[in-house]
């Protein structure tokens, strides 16, 4: 079975393709097998009722969402060009990046992120899909000749952008900054608990952190702007390595989490992928890749 840009099937195992039944088709009339990225039925079920609806004005939608979600995720975990996403994944790569952009501005990526972490909590037991402590951390990456406006991090020794995240404590990200390496843990701080929507996470009592965020100014915000919120600054415990992080006793090991857990999205955020180095221009594109 050769035609239409599709793989023998002979080929699939030699190719890391995995079979997709019933073949997928897109527009154009591509018809192909799977890749290891795609969105299998349960996951699409699962975030199709965030692609936004159409609008109403101008020509009716054609473009397939599966399909530009697919795309992104190939794009996310193979870490290729945008002008590099193959053709058989059913949309040119020019309308995959305009959707990204927009949704990247609309705040669609902020709220499937929410929605997703909320499943999880209570996947795990928790009573509440919204958690009333959070953990906030940081991580330099180096990086790359893409990035725009780089920092250096003089502890770290790295030339690039820094990761500045809010969790809860599973680890399910909530809020991502990206700055120049440059930036302080304790200065960027504010600006990413004013990135968490108050109607949203309004049982949030406590912000867990090490001893980077004893920030007067910072303690100053909270005072201001978010007045029931807690600073708790914890030392790393005996025997817990550097990389640990934050959790319900004020520190856990391990690293943030994607919404893992549902309906295999684990199998989407794990792995080698785009968040090892910032291969995006900007630093906001670059925040929509950390999970």
């Amino acid at each position: 079975m050769g035609g239409g840009g599709g793989v023998g099937l002979e080929k699939i195992s030699t190719r890391g393709y995995r079979p997709v039944s019933p073949m997928a088709a897109f527009p154009g009339g591509i018809m192909r097998t799977g890749y290891p990225t795609d969105l299998t039925e349960s996951e699409w079920a699962l975030v199709q009722p965030f692609v936004p609806p159409p609008t109403g004005a101008g020509a009716p939608r054609t473009v397939n969402f599966r399909s530009v979600l697919n795309s992104i995720l190939y794009l996310n975990r193979t870490g290729c060009q945008w002008r590099m996403l193959p053709n058989d994944l059913g949309t040119p790569w020019q309308t995959v990046y305009a959707y990204f952009a927009t949704w990247k501005r609309n705040g669609t990526w902020t709220r499937l992120n929410a929605a997703l972490a909320a499943q999880v909590r209570v996947a795990e037991g928790r009573p509440d899909p919204t958690p009333s402590a959070t953990c906030i951390d940081s991580q330099s990456v180096k990086g790359t000749e893409c990035t725009e406006s780089p920092g250096y991090d003089g502890g770290k020794k790295i030339q690039g952008r820094k990761r500045h995240i809010l969790t809860d404590t599973l680890g399910l990200l909530l809020v991502v900054v990206v700055t120049a390496a440059n930036v302080d843990d304790g200065a960027a701080a504010a600006t990413v608990l004013g990135r968490l929507d108050p109607g949203v996470y309004s049982r949030v009592r406590a912000v867990f952190a090490d001893q980077k965020y004893h920030n007067h100014a910072f303690e100053a915000w909270l005072s201001g702007h978010r007045p029931g919120v807690r600073l708790e600054i914890s030392s790393r415990p005996r025997g817990r390595p550097p990389s640990s992080r934050c959790g319900s006793d004020g520190w856990s090991s391990g690293r943030s989490r994607g919404s893992d857990g549902v309906g295999g999205i684990a199998r989407i955020t794990s792995g080698p992928n785009r968040r090892a180095r910032p291969w995006s221009r900007s630093a906001a594109s670059d925040s929509c890749f950390v999970a």
